[in-house]
């Protein structure tokens, strides 16, 4: 990050603030998302899920506000039905977009993940809370990583 022109490593200066406690001195040593963006840093599903755990787990997990849906997505959790895998919705009402599964695997376009992601109006979008624009880049990292899901519903 940069703070007054000067770029500075975001956990030292956490830490010089006090915000953060005991910090590893090895910084490479803390496990870390892959960068979304960048198709050198991991796999596809590595920053397709990171992609998710930045932009929607705030909401979409056990301790949240989503956690009556049973759609979880944190990237530590296994790819399964509760991360949506032919996973029908519980709580989505309208915003299903009338689509039958959060992620139909090798079918983003029937996915009701990408269906909500790529929308921005207010009762069918993810996330809920301040978005006014899709993010096109990131709906199609999600939706290729769908589309090179294996199986079937």
């Amino acid at each position: 990050m940069t703070i007054a022109g000067k770029v500075v490593n975001q956990l030292t200066n956490g830490s010089e603030k006090g915000i953060l406690a005991a910090l590893p001195t090895d910084f490479h040593a803390i496990p870390r998302h892959a960068v979304w963006d960048d198709a050198t840093d991991g796999t596809e599903e590595d920053r397709a899920r990171a992609y998710l755990d930045s932009n929607c787990s705030h909401c979409n997990s056990e301790e949240v506000r989503a956690a009556s849906t049973g759609l979880w997505l944190v990237a530590d959790r296994l790819v399964d039905r509760q991360y949506g895998i032919c996973k029908p919705p519980i709580a989505a009402g309208h915003a299903t977009g009338n689509l039958q599964f959060d992620i139909v695997p090798g079918n983003a376009a029937e996915s009701i993940l990408v269906y909500r992601l790529n929308s921005a109006a207010a009762a069918t979008k993810m996330a809920e809370l301040g978005k006014s624009i899709v993010h096109e880049e990131g709906v199609a990292l999600v939706s290729e990583w769908i589309n090179a899901l294996p199986g079937s519903v």
